[in-house]
């Protein structure tokens, strides 16, 4: 994917219709139009198109995009194109969208899965790498294994009696802390390259502080960073934590 040293594109798409005005207020969903993406572009990057004469601006989604790709984007000509260059919420938002939505449950009590589609979003290894080819399809599936493997050994290692010290456990406990906070502190990172969002504290080491002392709320922040939950219903065993049933589409 070629690399951009500016957040915006020039060009201006043109945008077709993806679904009747009848079934968009039936389903109470908003516009949904197809526009053919102008450039090979990373993901967060804007540039503009116009449909029915007026212009709106398209945020290129998680993974970037290559030119001539077509994308499904909503019509909005009120959002702004400006780079965002900032988290969407806070930190402890970890409940904006209820105590039973994904992005809490998962983070609370399965982060490294939450992680895992956090990552299949940008398209990264299960290392947090990028990932060659479609390796990245493999990322959620691995996430699931680590978790349930840890789960097993934990029940298998960990003493009967909570007095008793096992080297072990404490072992195990300590390589799963260390591989967590390694993941959420790459990942973290590279939102913040992708979204252009400086540090605010703890200049330098802000990742591994957030990663390290409030992994959960960190991992749950990432998820709403990199998925719109407000137009995506969150999903807890998809790859992506996304349903894609945004709007039915109709050829035009």
């Amino acid at each position: 994917m070629t690399k951009n040293t500016q957040n915006t594109y020039g060009a201006i798409a043109t945008a077709e219709p993806v679904v009747e005005e009848e079934s968009q207020e039936h389903h109470h969903l908003p516009v949904m139009v197809e526009v053919t993406a102008p450039a090979t572009l990373q993901e967060g990057f804007k540039f503009r198109a116009i449909y029915e004469g007026v212009q709106f601006p398209v945020i290129v989604p998680a993974g970037g995009c290559v030119a001539g790709q077509i994308l499904t984007v909503p019509f909005n000509p009120q959002a702004s194109d400006a780079p965002t260059r900032a988290w969407k919420d806070d930190i402890f938002a970890c409940t904006r969208y209820g105590i039973f939505h994904p992005s809490f449950l998962t983070a609370w009590c399965f982060s490294l899965i939450l992680l895992g589609q956090v990552m299949t979003r940008l398209k990264m290894t299960w290392l947090a790498k990028d990932a060659p080819a479609n390796e990245w399809k493999n990322t959620f599936r691995t996430m699931i294994y680590i978790t349930l493997g840890y789960i097993v050994l934990n029940l298998i290692l960990s003493p009967a009696d909570p007095d008793d010290y096992s080297v072990l456990y404490n072992i195990l406990v300590f390589i799963y802390s260390v591989f967590m906070i390694y993941l959420v502190t790459k990942v973290r990172r590279e939102v913040r390259r992708r979204h252009e969002i400086p540090e605010e504290r703890c200049i330098g080491c802000e990742d591994v502080v957030c990663a390290a002392f409030c992994g959960c709320c960190t991992v749950s922040q990432l998820a709403r960073q990199t998925a719109d939950y407000d137009l995506d219903e969150g999903q807890f065993m998809t790859p992506d934590g996304l349903l894609h049933t945004v709007a039915p589409v109709l050829n035009v």
